[in-house]
């Protein structure tokens, strides 16, 4: 497991681009991420952009909002 900064740096979705793609060849991404975040917005966008910038096809991104579900048992 790896510690991450509060902050998002460009630099890391980045390297997470150029790994997907170089390393794994993966020329699809689906990128979805907790909305209202600052970190995981800008780590998505960053790596997006990157991806795309490898002439990759358009990344998926989906901003989700996290929600609990609750669900009660039968007495």
């Amino acid at each position: 497991m790896c510690s991450v900064p509060a902050s998002p740096s460009p630099f890391q979705g980045v390297k997470m681009a150029d790994y997907a793609y170089e390393k794994l060849g993966y020329t699809k991404a689906a990128v979805i991420f907790l909305k209202g975040k600052d970190y995981n917005e800008g780590l998505a966008e960053n790596f997006a952009k990157e991806f795309e910038a490898k002439r990759a096809a358009p990344s998926w991104i989906r901003r989700a909002t996290l929600r609990a579900t609750w669900t009660s048992r039968p007495s």
